[in-house]
């Protein structure tokens, strides 16, 4: 007798495929599916009538799995009886339901006896060859698991089980392990960034910018599905969106809708098990042995036995960390209460008292190696990767308050730098930085090095911000009052600042050479300056050779980040690429573990480009992904690799075949990497020719949505590009908001301040308010640098002016209208409650409150909270 429909489905359109590293579901979704690799695995162990005991986490993906693997071994032709554990309420009734509506009909009402049940099991699978899936096998009643033991063991049938990862099972129910002979178990891993990053591409279908994907991976600690329920919560906030062919996020991804989410994911753990977690989510990424002491070693190892926490190698040190990190999101955004306020100063107080050096040497050494599956980058795997970004938010915090403070209260020469160093290396500036960057360097007190160092901080800082080469330059030789002792060193870095953007001339570097002799600060800089010219000049060796020198000379920390990193390109100039990749990642760890954000990113370009070279490809995107899942940047750097290691990852891309390719989509061929890469390089005119011609090739093909892209971005190329009058449509003043934004661009290219001002005011006639604001001060700007301060001051007033008219917009002429969430909260500012008040009226976390009033500001343009309060009249 063949199984019936309830137990047996063996129509083709159910198959889907399963070829390659991902696979897209044909049967009714987009979303590609992450666990390919798996399914082939044991799809493989099934017909070789071998068992497998499939263990994962919450949301990891488990019942998907199963389902794939069931459609495969449909279309292997095999019979399939799926059972689902439902509890051990009803003895039996997970089997019964299982079975074809005739044989439940044989064996009767609930609770029938097992000999029944496996009558009617072993009859079915003896007519065909079956297999037996599991779905939640630690939710099956023992009475059942004496089926499944009976079935496997008399009719040879091989099972599956899925089964919900654990600290300890209880003894007295049984699992697959302990039944099936032979048998294979298999642990659901995380899976990595890369993998996130597509997953959020396929359900988004279009590109995810990296920054959000990796804000995402943090959060749901490289789990597929609580990847796919924050995008989806986010979206539906208004927290992600569409901003021309990319998705991005708009800050913080928190929302109400995940308090859901992550209350069903920890509602399935005893209470005190949840408190462990929010005690150390409340203590941070911590040493093992604080963490011992702030919820228990049984606490510890239950949480890591569930896996929601594990334990990480840091500079020798063991650490624990809660994942995935959007639990401490969770616990966050709860309101205030005496439960959380007794945890806090428990936490507090524990903290106060455990040594921060505590080791744990013997283990740390013994079991602390981690490597890279090719063993060539000793760095901490990938699916750890959530926990770095954490420490390196927590520690961003704590010196963003900490630089401020000092600045506020001491003003110095190395306060002032403390401050540039956090706005050039990522994240958020200090509140501080525009109070910086304007201060009058030379009344500051401090040294000479401190000075130079600051200056060239300055000059960074200058550059980020569109400066040319001499302005640049001007900052750091400006205004030195006469027999300055850093003169020289200020000399060697303008030469430095420029020869980075227009090479150096033989003079120079002979210049160069000579500052490099003896053993002054001056001469330690130009060793740097002259090492950093020779290797991108290609000569590796001669760049080593002068770097070996440079303990010759006296030597600041700035100098040194820069000679380690130099170090590394140097190597791969002079083609000592698996040295190159040894060095820079064992920089690399030590910059983790320092929290080093500019080395960070220095060395991760370093190994990613040695790897890359090497075919390794995927270390490389593992490496290059680093500093912008943690937001990393270098700026401060000589030979920042910013912009080159977002090129690299778009390299890298194109030479990864594991992705299916699609020619429909914006940035989908190879040559939208090649004319990106060369529009960030600066070969503007060809990158606008490639461009166009990706233009030209879509639209004939009837892709529009890629065209139109690429259209955009051909002219865009172009501006600045050629000849320095713009062409006809920028010059004209009744063209629509894509020519204005050209023409504005064009002139501040340009730098004709006129030109810019002009184009600002078209922008502002046709409601581009955001752009032309941000155009009118680019004018202002050149005004200021021509003198013309009649003028900076009129368009000061024009900018004040579009500033109180953004606030003045009525609701009812939003794009985006107020939730009704945040139309109770206007009304709640207007009765002048603090955000503290309001979120315990509407019984929310302050943090979510802020939350919500950031986006009530973006909506609307305002800024204050009385300009807030107005809006009520329209809520």
């Amino acid at each position: 007798m063949r199984a019936s429909s309830s137990c047996v489905r063996r129509s083709s359109h159910v198959s889907c495929s399963l070829s390659g590293t991902v696979a897209v579901n044909e049967c009714g979704g987009n979303t590609m599916f992450v666990r390919t690799a798996e399914v082939n695995r044991i799809v493989t162990l099934l017909l070789s009538a071998r068992s497998v005991n499939l263990v994962g986490a919450r949301w990891s993906g488990r019942s998907e799995l199963l389902e794939r693997v069931r459609r495969e071994l449909l279309a292997q032709d095999k019979q399939v009886i799926v059972i689902r554990g439902i509890g051990p309420e009803i003895p039996l009734e997970a089997v019964r339901i299982a079975l074809p509506a005739a044989s439940r009909k044989n064996i009767g009402p609930r609770g029938s006896a097992v000999g029944a049940m496996i009558d009617e099991l072993e009859r079915a699978s003896r007519l065909e060859p079956t297999v037996l899936l599991v779905d939640d096998a630690d939710l099956l009643d023992r009475a059942s698991w004496v089926v499944v033991e009976s079935l496997h063991k008399s009719t040879r049938t091989p099972v599956f089980a899925t089964e919900l990862r654990r600290h300890s099972a209880s003894a007295s129910i049984p699992s697959l392990m302990s039944i099936a002979h032979p048998a294979v178990q298999i642990a659901l891993d995380d899976v990595a960034f890369d993998v996130t990053h597509g997953l959020l591409e396929s359900r988004m279908e279009g590109p995810v910018d990296p920054g959000l994907a990796g804000s995402v991976h943090t959060m749901s600690g490289g789990v597929p599905g609580l990847s796919l329920a924050i995008i989806e919560s986010a979206v539906a906030a208004g927290l992600v969106r569409r901003k021309g062919s990319v998705w991005r996020g708009e800050g913080d991804l928190w929302n109400d809708d995940l308090v859901g989410v992550f209350s069903s994911l920890l509602s399935a753990y005893p209470p005190q098990l949840q408190e462990a977690a929010e005690t150390l989510s409340i203590a941070g990424v911590t040493e093992w042995r604080t963490a011992e002491t702030l919820v228990g070693q049984e606490a510890l190892e239950a949480l890591e036995g569930h896996g929601l926490a594990r334990v990480l190698v840091s500079d020798g040190r063991a650490l624990m960390a809660i994942t995935p990190g959007g639990i401490v999101d969770y616990f966050h955004n709860q309101p205030l209460s005496a439960r959380r306020m007794r945890l806090v100063e428990r936490a507090s107080k524990s903290l106060s008292e455990i040594p921060s050096d505590e080791r744990v040497e013997y283990v740390q050494q013994q079991w602390g190696q981690l490597s890279s599956a090719s063993r060539n980058v000793p760095m901490w795997h990938s699916v750890e990767t959530p926990v770095i970004v954490r420490m390196f938010a927590e520690d961003l915090q704590v010196k963003r308050t900490l630089a401020d403070r000092r600045w506020n209260e001491e003003p110095s020469m190395r306060s002032a730098s403390d401050v540039l160093v956090l706005a050039l290396s990522g994240g958020e500036a200090p509140a501080s930085i525009d109070d910086v960057v304007t201060h009058d360097v030379r009344a500051l007190p401090g040294d000479a090095i401190e000075e130079v160092e600051l200056r060239w901080l300055l000059s960074r800082i200058r550059l980020t911000q569109g400066a040319s080469v001499t302005d640049a330059q001007q900052m750091l030789e400006g205004g030195v009052r006469e027999g300055f002792t850093g003169s020289e060193s200020l000399r060697v870095m303008s030469l430095a600042v420029g020869f980075e953007t227009l090479d150096a001339s033989s003079a120079d570097i002979e210049r160069l050479r000579a500052s490099a002799q003896g053993s002054s600060h001056a001469a330690s800089l130009a060793r740097t300056v002259l090492a950093a010219l020779l290797t991108v000049r290609g000569a590796g060796a001669e760049a080593l050779q002068v770097i070996e020198d440079a303990h010759l000379s006296e030597r600041t920390p700035l100098v040194d980040s820069h000679l380690a990193i130099i170090k590394g390109l140097a190597l791969l100039a002079d083609g000592q690429f698996h040295a190159a990749v040894t060095w820079a990642s064992a920089h690399l760890e030590k910059g983790m573990a320092e929290l080093d954000r500019g080395a960070l990113a220095g060395h991760a370009f370093v190994a990613a480009t040695g790897n890359a070279v090497l075919a390794q490809y995927n270390d490389a995107t593992d490496v290059a992904s680093l500093p912008f899942l943690v937001g990393a940047r270098s700026g401060s750097l000589l030979l920042s690799p910013d912009r080159p290691l977002l090129i690299l990852l778009w390299t890298l891309a194109a030479l990864d075949d594991r992705h299916p390719r699609t020619a429909s989509l914006p940035f989908s061929e190879d040559l939208w990497a090649q004319a990106m890469s060369r529009l960030m390089e600066g070969q503007r005119e060809r990158a606008g020719d490639d461009f166009a011609d990706l233009a030209t090739t879509v639209r004939e093909r009837g892709y529009l949505f890629a065209w139109s892209l690429a259209d955009f971005l051909s002219r865009y190329s172009y501006v600045g590009a050629r000849d320095p009058e713009p062409r006809e449509e920028l010059q004209r003043t009744d063209g629509d908001l894509f020519d204005a934004f050209l023409a504005a661009r064009h002139f501040s290219v340009v730098d004709d301040a006129a030109g810019v001002e002009r184009a600002a005011g078209q922008l502002l006639r046709l409601h581009a308010v955001s752009a032309s604001a941000h155009f009118f001060g680019q004018a202002a700007r050149l005004y200021r640098e021509a003198g013309a301060r009649d003028d900076v001051a009129r368009l000061r007033s024009k900018l004040d002016e579009i500033a109180n008219e953004a606030r003045k917009v009525p609701l009812a002429t939003l794009d985006t209208p107020l939730t009704s969430r945040e139309a109770e909260l206007v009304r709640l500012i207007a009765a002048g409650l603090s955000n503290g008040q309001i979120a315990t009226r509407l019984v929310l976390s302050v943090r979510t409150v802020e939350s919500h009033i950031n986006n009530i500001r973006r909506k609307t343009g305002l800024t204050e909270r009385s300009e807030l309060a107005r809006l009520s009249s329209f809520a």
